[in-house]
């Protein structure tokens, strides 16, 4: 199981005034409020993703709406007279598609990458230990 983060219990002030009256009992309180600030501590989750992960993510999310963009519109500028050129353009038919796709292949990768500083961290880590 995960650890939670739950806020610790602030036994501290109640002990230094009990001291005087029961040592015994203050030095039980204080070993329960040690056990009590290492279990809560706060844990840093550990994320899958990191700040190069997003970033990638960002990027292709922006190449997608981007490529929406270009493919919409298409509207006449005459009603009478249908101009073939608006909407089948180069824009419209080749570039934005391409766009929306490379967008979605960046994503991918950005789930596929592996950032390798951050193994080097970890196998460090299990080194010391």
């Amino acid at each position: 199981m995960s650890k939670r983060n739950y806020k610790k219990p602030e036994n501290k002030v109640i002990i230094e005034k009990k001291d005087s009256i029961n040592p015994k009992k203050a030095e039980t309180e204080s070993k329960a409020a040690e056990y009590w600030d290492k279990k809560y501590e706060k844990v840093k989750p550990d994320l899958i993703f990191g700040k190069k992960h997003f970033i990638i993510i960002a990027v292709a999310l922006t190449l997608i709406i981007i490529g929406f963009f270009l493919m919409s519109g298409g509207a006449m500028t005459d009603e009478s007279k249908w101009d073939a050129g608006i909407i089948y353009s180069f824009t419209r038919i080749t570039l934005a598609p391409f766009l929306v796709l490379l967008g979605l292949a960046a994503v991918g990768y950005a789930i596929f990458y592996n950032d390798k500083s951050e193994d080097e961290k970890e196998q460090k880590l299990e080194k010391e230990s």
